[in-house]
């Protein structure tokens, strides 16, 4: 008996399902609602950290990336990042870090 199954991804739980037009719809608005929330928060938390004169947060720190992925597996696309994220928030520096007006 193999008991090193190989373990499951994110990419593999979503292929699974199979979802009603109607319950994709709901998780696709649950998520872009889940982006918001989060942008906010981080734009919230890097102007907390700016007057303070400490290290900002990143998307990442936010999980951002990993939700727009879950995003676009769930839509079928491949959209840039960028586009994906609020505007005050896809504006990069060549370095990778962000600025937030």
């Amino acid at each position: 008996m193999d008991t090193n199954a190989p373990e499951s991804t994110p990419q593999d739980g979503v292929k699974e399902f199979r979802l009603s037009a109607q319950q994709r719809r709901l998780l696709g608005e649950a998520l872009a609602l889940l982006i918001d929330t989060r942008s906010r928060a981080l734009d919230v938390a890097v102007q907390v950290c700016r007057r303070r004169g400490s290290a900002v947060p990143d998307v990442h720190d936010f999980q951002l990336p990993a939700i727009i992925e879950l995003q676009r597996r769930l839509e079928g696309t491949r959209e840039r990042l960028d586009d994906m994220l609020p505007p005050k928030l896809s504006v990069f520096a060549a370095n990778g870090t962000c600025d937030l007006q």
